[in-house]
């Protein structure tokens, strides 16, 4: 009995000196490990931002006193009756040689744009090019041997990875939330009429976009981006989803970019290879079954088109497209996601179930057949959807909206820019971009050409007189 008493006298003279040197600092020696696992994901942050910062910049855009799209417009303040109005946002440096990505809603119909950098320096930015549909945009600034960014893969993000968001909540600078990604996917488009319907498709987060976010970088932990920024009120308020924050936000995936920057970059359009002249239905529980599936997955074929780029592809309708490439289907939002970020006239193949057997369908996407170049006053044109009619607030579809202008074209040289909507040339109606085509044909330099465009819900002109005229009319005149 005595040896009893000894051994468990013994083994709690042990257990407290263990304990005593476990809690040191009030900590058992399990909650110091998970303490560790907390700073070495605070170090990762930490490493992320530091290596990323430098190269997220603050925008402040001067508008017009109520400019059109107001919704999309964020932390905007006017004083005064003749006040213009100003509004905040961010953006990301790709290339040293001074080209920023940001989103669009953030410079639509800026008057004027000024880039605030890390280091403290202010540039004047131009507006190169936009993508309306994916709400992307591409600036300027007059600066070289800039850090920059490295674009990631988002098409390998996955719910519930970390995410860090750097921008510039209510003008405040280098700001950083974390969060995961609570969704990817997400549409907020409606309708069938537009063949990029449902290409927008947004990663949802936790990490908090303040309003002056926007434009920013969506990181992952190896600090690559993978989406650009949104505020929530700029998206789901216009389409509807919520009407006051809920503390999701958004971004456009980096994959959307990645393929299209370097046409931007020059100034043209962001064309987009597409799928058109197809109906596709997300695969349920009863569609699975019936096709055997294991899972459900994929994207059913409801109709194909005749003469259409569907049809080309040698869809059939009841197929269900299954693969991507070597990419699984998830939904048709995926799908018509995957086509955007594809390359336009490369071939892909599509793994598609049909009759219970699955094949190989190779097709070359195609690229959005409504835009079209002017060589000569070196801008792009695109029909006016009604998707597009109301980013821009315009209750017509008519017109040719202006979709991207070259830095030293000759249209950017007259005081056209991106966003502009072309409605008649020398007293010609232009209703549609094939009009614009057959009005161009009858161009000359030689003679005075007069632009009429939409511009924030006012009509502007803009003029080219040739530059051989007017000298020859001021030789002339003393002699009168």
């Amino acid at each position: 009995m005595r040896l009893i008493i000894i051994a468990i006298l013994a083994f709690a003279i042990a257990s407290s000196s263990l304990c005593a040197e476990e809690t040191g600092n009030g900590f058992t020696q399990v909650e110091k490990q998970e303490l560790q696992g907390l700073r070495q994901t605070s170090q990762t942050f930490r490493a992320v931002t530091g290596k990323v910062r430098p190269a997220v910049v603050h925008l402040r855009c001067t508008l017009p006193k109520n400019p059109a799209s107001a919704v999309g417009k964020e932390s905007s303040k006017a004083s005064g009756e003749e006040a213009t109005t100003t509004s905040v946002g961010s953006g990301v440096i790709i290339d040293p040689k001074g080209f920023i990505l940001t989103s669009y809603h953030v410079v639509l119909f800026a008057e004027e744009i000024r880039v605030f950098l890390a280091d403290r320096r202010e540039f004047k930015a131009q507006l190169i090019s936009f993508d309306a549909i994916s709400d992307l945009a591409v600036l300027r600034i007059d600066a070289q041997d800039l850090p920059t960014v490295v674009l990631g893969d988002s098409e390998k993000a996955e719910v519930g990875d970390w995410v860090l968001a750097i921008g510039s909540p209510f003008g405040l600078q280098q700001t950083v939330t974390a969060g995961i990604i609570s969704a990817t996917g997400r549409d907020f488009s409606s309708g069938e009429d537009n063949p990029y319907v449902g290409y927008q498709n947004f990663i949802q987060t936790d990490a908090v976009i303040y309003s002056g976010s926007s434009g920013g970088p969506l990181l992952n932990l190896d600090g690559e981006v993978i989406g650009i920024t949104h505020n929530n009120m700029a998206m789901a308020v216009k389409h509807k989803i919520v009407h006051e924050y809920k503390g999701l936000s958004f971004a456009t995936p980096i994959n959307f970019a990645k393929n299209v920057l370097e046409s931007m970059k020059k100034g043209y359009a962001a064309q987009r290879a597409y799928l058109d002249g197809v109906g596709l239905l997300d695969v349920d529980t009863a569609l699975a079954e019936a096709a055997n599936l294991d899972r459900i997955y994929g994207a059913q074929v409801q109709y194909v088109k005749r003469n259409s780029s569907a049809e080309r592809a040698k869809l059939r309708t009841g197929d269900i497209i299954l693969a991507f490439e070597e990419t699984e289907i998830r939904n048709k939002v995926h799908l018509r996601g995957l086509i955007a970020c594809a390359e336009v006239n490369k071939e892909i193949s599509l793994t598609v179930l049909r009759d219970g057997q699955e094949i190989q369908l190779r097709f070359n996407p195609e690229p959005g057949e409504f835009i079209v170049e002017d060589t000569i006053f070196g801008f792009s044109l695109s029909n006016l959807t009604r998707s597009l009619a109301d980013v821009y607030d315009s209750e017509s579809t008519e017109g040719a909206l202006i979709y991207s202008v070259k830095q030293r074209g000759l249209g950017r040289e007259i005081g056209l820019l991106p966003g502009m909507i072309i409605v008649s040339i020398n007293d010609v109606n232009i209703p549609d971009i094939n009009a614009y085509s057959q009005a161009a044909k009858r161009f000359s330099l030689d003679n005075p050409i007069l632009f009429v465009v939409k511009y924030q819900n006012s009509i502007k002109r803009f003029g080219l007189i040739p530059k051989n005229r007017e000298p020859k009319e001021n030789v002339e005149a003393p002699e009168e």
